[in-house]
């Protein structure tokens, strides 16, 4: 989401109460005392945790595939790099254009669709026809607090 968005909503979540500690890394939780990376703990009565999102990397692939992020380096037909039967789509999937220089964003709708472009492109794939190349049409985000 926009900074100012994610701004706004820092503000409303403190203004309840809520202890918001961004880049905090937690260590350990045991249902009443968080414990973080840096040595310090605090008792709680909720905790909700993000961790961000990171596809699960699988053996097999050369170095030539595996980017920085640990995402798996796609063409815009969804075919890993070099590789010519072996697919990749949604959050492990990164595809480099123009639009998208540092891949495509890590939601459902990226996924969902790549999904249906890949499985057409199967089908052309067994009746020998060109394939579509994948085209992301954004429709838009929504938060809610």
């Amino acid at each position: 989401m926009p900074n100012k968005l994610s701004d706004k909503t820092y503000r409303y979540l403190t203004n309840m109460g809520v202890d918001i500690r961004p880049n905090a890394i937690v260590k350990s939780f045991n249902r009443e005392l968080v414990e973080f990376a840096s040595g310090e703990s605090e008792r709680v009565s909720a905790l909700i945790w993000t961790a961000g999102v990171k596809g699960e990397l699988i053996g097999g692939f050369g170095e030539q595939c595996i980017t920085k992020q640990q995402r798996i380096l796609v063409d815009e037909y969804n075919k890993v790099h070099g590789i010519e039967n072996i697919f990749a789509i949604g959050d492990i999937a990164f595809m480099q254009i123009e639009k998208y220089s540092g891949g495509h964003p890590m939601v459902a709708q990226v996924a969902i669709q790549q999904g249906k472009n890949l499985a057409a492109n199967i089908i052309w794939t067994i009746k020998k026809k060109p394939l579509r190349k994948f085209k992301y049409i954004d429709k838009g985000s929504m938060s809610t607090i």
